[in-house]
């Protein structure tokens, strides 16, 4: 990471925490409590405790103890607060319009993870793909063009279908609809069907632009972002939720891989890691 994206994830981090202090001092002058707040799961929280957090984050970040995060700061109203042992994985929530994170803290203080609600889709993308694969290497070659009936897709016909599903959902929700699959080149169209591996080898870089158009959007993009699909499949659905539904679709389909391996008697992988 470059110097200048370092100086702006800690600008980020203090302006977020910045906001957490001044919200929980102005709650608690009123109740004359300056230091402790209230007692939770046997844990003392502070309002000084996002100067706490500024602090330790920035000391594990230049010292490499920061193994991984997503710096975007997400408007997630949440409705409680709930910390528990500094030295277990927690899931720490704030009031205000700031950030959440996953704090994971040990005696060598492993790190701060940073998550909002696109590091989720993106672990989403990641973990169903991940077990996608698993499913598709383990179907043996000779099968791979098995159906259960004549009116069914094969296992080649489905992962293709998959592959290619994701290149075309990706430029609808460029175009916002089904506009943007207006004189769109599908380079699958042509493609012949070798094997899963190289099935994945020419995926891979409509995969990753798929991902990095992900990493561009944020909270308001989700929420305020339309895609109209009417005349396609007659609904109308925000950017968030059809992110969703697009990981929902290819589990559905790894999971009539799974029938149908079941149907072929043969082993089926451990997808549950």
């Amino acid at each position: 990471m470059k110097e200048y994206e370092k100086l702006t994830l800690l600008r980020e981090i203090n302006v977020a925490c910045g906001v957490y202090f001044l919200h929980f001092r102005c709650i608690f002058a009123f109740k004359g409590l300056m230091g402790l707040s209230f007692l939770r799961n046997n844990v003392f929280l502070y309002p000084s405790f996002a100067l706490y957090v500024t602090l330790i984050s920035t000391i594990l970040f230049f010292s490499n103890h920061c193994t991984w995060f997503d710096y975007r700061l997400s408007r997630l109203v949440q409705h409680d607060i709930c910390v528990n042992s500094p030295l277990q994985k927690n899931l720490v929530y704030t009031y205000n319009e700031g950030f959440y994170f996953w704090k994971k803290l040990n005696f060598q203080g492993e790190g701060i993870f940073f998550m909002n609600a696109i590091g989720l889709l993106l672990l989403q993308f990641e973990e169903i793909r991940s077990r996608s694969i698993k499913v598709w290497e383990a179907i043996p070659e000779e099968m791979l063009h098995w159906k259960p009936d004549e009116e069914a897709l094969t296992c080649a016909e489905m992962i293709r279908h998959l592959l290619e599903a994701e290149f075309l959902f990706h430029h609808v929700l460029i175009g916002r609809g089904g506009k943007g699959l207006v004189n769109l080149d599908n380079p699958f169209e042509a493609k012949e069907f070798i094997s899963v591996e190289d099935e994945l080898k020419f995926a891979k870089p409509f995969r990753e632009r798929f991902l990095e158009y992900i990493q561009t959007l944020d909270a308001h993009d989700l929420e305020n972002i339309e895609i109209d699909l009417i005349d396609e499949g007659g609904y109308m659905k925000q950017l968030g939720a059809m992110l969703v539904r697009i990981a929902y679709h290819e589990s559905v389909h790894t999971g009539q891989l799974l029938d149908y391996m079941r149907t072929m008697r043969i082993t089926r992988p451990k997808i549950w890691d």
